[in-house]
């Protein structure tokens, strides 16, 4: 899936499921606490939440992510 793709999934759906280098693992970015995902078993990060981490390091990331 491109960034075109997942931009449109994301405004469509209020969710997009991607993979996070820095966590190793797949994520979904959801536009707020009320939108639902597929799989609850898959971290999530609201807007918000993403844009909170802006700054910190690696390793602070995948502690907060634990």
């Amino acid at each position: 899936m491109g960034f075109e793709e997942a931009v449109r999934l994301y405004r469509e759906r209020g969710w997009v499921k991607i993979w996070s280098g820095y966590l190793e693992e797949s994520i979904y970015l959801v536009r707020d606490e009320l939108v639902r995902v597929p799989a609850r078993s898959i971290p999530r990060y609201t807007q918000g939440e993403a844009e909170a981490l802006n700054g910190l390091t690696i390793d602070e990331i995948q502690t907060l992510n634990e």
